[in-house]
């Protein structure tokens, strides 16, 4: 996430440098684009193994099928998809030749059903195989008009075109799934399927409806204002928590009607199936009291350790290049895995990284997925500090996973909270790999990564609950909304104040999240955890934690977290034991220990009643040192005196 954390800002005398970059913490989107895209204009098939999966040989029409028992594996549905990577340079991908038409759409679906109802499963698989790569250029192509969107946001052209391609990518939706739950009722097309897919991903088709026309407006609108809230973080003109307010209201309202479309009781029901979430809401109203009571005490004392470190000013200071961040995320993930040395030399080689300062970008850090090419793009604005060594650390990890990810984006579930794990693990293991290159520092760097990790699973909680009253409360004023969050920030033992980076701006105003990705902001915390469990493992066996980490990258595509976490046997963070072994404070200081970081509270207690001590007793030794010094001044001040008076009086001898 790499927001600049928001009670250390008092600890550094000088702020974030000369762009806005405090305020631009907040308003990171990490992945933004490509959320927005998966949850809205590109609907994936989400596959719910507990919810959808049938009951074995139970079919449409009431007879068994063997093919309803074979659906692969995680390791066999990988073997199944073999990625093509296409080693053509940034520079040289146009979009415009990843043009894709519902008519080609169409005509493929056509050949598609004729092959099933001519009992030919080989050609039925081919064409899906075929359909696949359409729907993943087609994505690309939205996506590489989005890079360029956001390298030139005044540029009116690309906007317009992304606004057109998000009208086709609906209508493109409805056309392919509703012709798949046609198809899928072909015996043959089912015998065909089953063995290349997901388990549950043919009942997905089979329970498809289309989207209404109110739906459409409503995502529509909901775009529109989105773009603006965007333009108004660019902008921030005076008005702009008037405006934001009225905004987010009316985001409100179109939210709550689009899952009554979608037939949800409400948006919070819709919004865990939307980032394929299976955790509840009682599981994370446990978290919440759990990081009050564990996370809070521990985020304290790092920050009073970063406190009492004498270089966090010189941090702030030291300016950072674009070859010194590629030079050290570089050099620590060639020590980490030789795969992500690969994917490393890949994203350079074909430049997929813009990294550079420009006056034209907007200031937000986000990875964008090519799927027709089989990789990703990294798009950052520096800070020009230390923070863009993590941040680049972070974009790297969503990077690699798509790199290592070979499930087609059509149906892959893209589970968003195992997708920040690969992001901020990276972030927390490349800590044991920077140390030469970090020098003095590391330690201090470690010490504020740390601490930077705790604030995300106290805000992650904070806003998910805030964005929970908020949608659950009847006719919310834009008053209301700013007493709420300062209720809920009270919960927390914070002051709104200092979750403020604009003067008269409420902090949650300036979280993009909140406008663009409502309670996905959770996911931080719940992949922060799982972070910092990988990373205290990492201490102890270095082995099993990457082993670990690398296990989980290619998952989300096809796990949902508990899934994951159940399968690589990490830790449960909704279970209070396992939560109190992730935040175990002394593991914590013997992790900054071996880093040369004094972590001891006692110690330093120690210290602070020794100055005091020192300082009581310093007044009386001073006072008698004074008076000895006086005493001695006098008596040598009143025999020199003597002699020069008996010196005045003396008879001169003849």
């Amino acid at each position: 996430m790499g927001k600049f954390g928001r009670r250390l800002k008092n600890t550094a005398s000088k702020s974030t440098g000369s762009k806005t970059t405090a305020f631009k913490k907040v308003l990171s989107v990490v992945t933004a684009v490509a959320i927005i895209i998966g949850a809205g204009f590109f609907p994936r098939f989400n596959v719910y193994a507990e919810s959808m999966t049938t009951e074995a040989g139970n079919t449409q029409n009431g007879e068994d099928s063997a093919a309803d028992n074979i659906s692969p594996d995680y390791d066999q549905l990988r073997s199944l998809w073999v990625k093509e990577y296409k080693d053509v340079p940034f520079s040289e991908r146009n979009p415009e030749e990843l043009s894709v038409s519902l008519e080609e759409i169409e005509a493929l679906l056509d050949r598609m059903e004729e092959a099933a109802n001519a009992g030919d499963g080989d050609a039925v698989e081919a064409e899906f195989r075929e359909l696949c790569d359409l729907y993943d250029k087609f994505k690309t192509q939205y996506d590489i008009y989005d890079v360029l969107y956001y390298r030139n946001m005044s540029n009116e052209e690309y906007q317009d075109i992304l606004s057109e391609l998000e009208q086709v990518s609906v209508d493109m939706s409805d056309l392919v799934m509703l012709r798949l739950k046609d198809i899928v009722m072909i015996p043959a097309a089912r015998e065909a399927l089953v063995p290349i897919l997901p388990e549950g991903t043919i009942e997905s088709f089979e329970e498809y409806e289309p989207y209404d026309e109110e739906y459409k407006k409503l995502l529509e609108r909901e775009n529109d204002l989105v773009m603006e809230y965007n333009d108004l973080s660019v902008e921030m003109p005076d008005n702009f928590a008037q405006r934001a307010g009225e905004i987010y209201l009316e985001l409100l309202d179109i939210r709550k009607a689009q899952a009554v479309c979608l037939g949800y009781n409400d948006y919070i029901e819709y919004s865990y199936d939307a980032y394929s979430r299976d955790y509840t809401g009682e599981d994370l109203e446990k978290l919440y009291e759990y990081v009050k009571k564990y996370v809070v005490p521990l985020e304290e004392e790092i920050l009073d350790i970063l406190r009492n470190r004498d270089d966090v000013d010189a941090l702030f200071e030291e300016e950072t290049t674009e070859e010194g961040i590629w030079s050290v995320v570089g050099h620590a993930v060639s020590k980490i895995d030789p795969s992500l040395k690969e994917s490393f030399d890949r994203m350079m080689e074909l430049s997929l990284a813009d990294n550079s300062v420009s006056d034209e970008k907007m200031d937000v850090g986000f990875t964008t997925f090519f799927p027709y090419y089989g990789d990703a793009y990294i798009f950052n604005s520096p800070y020009g500090y230390f923070q863009d060594y993590y941040d680049m650390f972070h974009e790297f990890g969503h990077f690699n996973s798509e790199l290592q990810s070979n499930i087609p984006y059509l149906f892959s579930m893209d589970c968003l909270d195992i997708a920040e794990v690969n992001s901020q693990g990276l972030e927390l293991l490349s800590i044991y790999y920077t140390e030469e290159d970090y020098g003095e520092s590391a330690g201090t760097l470690a010490a504020f990564l740390i601490y930077e990790k705790l604030e995300s699973i106290i805000d992650g909680c904070l806003y998910d609950e805030f964005q929970k009253r908020v949608y659950t409360e009847q006719d919310v004023t834009a008053d209301r909304l700013n007493e709420i969050f300062e209720e809920v920030c009270e919960d927390y033992g914070l002051d709104p104040e200092d979750l403020s980076y604009e003067p008269g701006v409420p902090g949650w105003m300036t979280v993009s999240h909140n406008f663009q990705q409502p309670f996905y902001y959770v996911s931080y915390a719940v992949s922060s955890l799982t972070s910092l469990d990988i990373f205290v493992e990492a201490y102890d066996d270095r082995e099993k934690a990457i082993a670990d980490y690398l296990a989980l990258v290619p998952a989300g595509a096809v796990y949902t977290y508990g899934e994951a976490i159940e399968e690589f046997g990490l830790r449960d963070i909704f279970d209070e034991n396992d939560i109190k072994e992730i935040l175990d404070a002394e593991k914590y200081r013997k992790i900054l220990g071996s880093l040369g970081v004094e972590t001891d509270p006692e110690a330093r207690e120690k210290d602070y009643e020794t100055i005091v001590i020192l300082l009581i007793l310093a007044g009386p030794v001073l006072h008698f040192i004074s008076f000895v010094a006086a005493l001695i001044f006098a008596i040598v001040t009143i025999s020199r005196s003597k002699r020069k008076t008996k010196q005045a009086i003396k008879v001169p001898q003849s």
